[in-house]
């Protein structure tokens, strides 16, 4: 079990046009690119790499957005690895990232009568 998901943390793509992706889900948006962080053929690999984990950029936001995530308090929240499971998702469809993942089928009435988990 991982506290991060790999696809989400220090594991990039470099597509064929060079171009280096911050994350492995950006390969299923029709233009990748638009995420690409550099290029191979104009920056070395180390510096790429050092942009795609800064927090101005694609993981920073996520992780950011975990702190007033409207799941927070639901008692799913660590079993979805805190909605990171989904959040590439919503990056790369442009939801919010701190709404409700869009791969996610609970609704609120699902815990009516649990007990919620303390904000962490």
């Amino acid at each position: 079990m991982q506290v991060l998901p790999e696809t989400g943390w220090r594991i990039g793509c470099i597509t064929y046009t060079g171009a280096y992706l911050p994350n492995t889900h950006f390969v299923q948006d029709p233009y990748p690119e638009r995420f690409a962080v550099g290029y191979v053929q104009e920056e070395p690999l180390p510096v790429l790499y050092r942009r795609a984990l800064a927090d101005s950029d694609v993981l920073g936001s996520m992780l950011r957005s975990r702190d007033n995530h409207a799941c927070r308090r639901r008692p799913c929240w660590s079993c979805c690895f805190g909605g990171l499971a989904a959040a590439e998702h919503s990056f790369v469809g442009g939801a919010p990232l701190d709404r409700q993942p869009t791969l996610c089928l609970k609704s609120d009435t699902d815990f009516d009568n649990q007990i919620t988990h303390p904000r962490i």
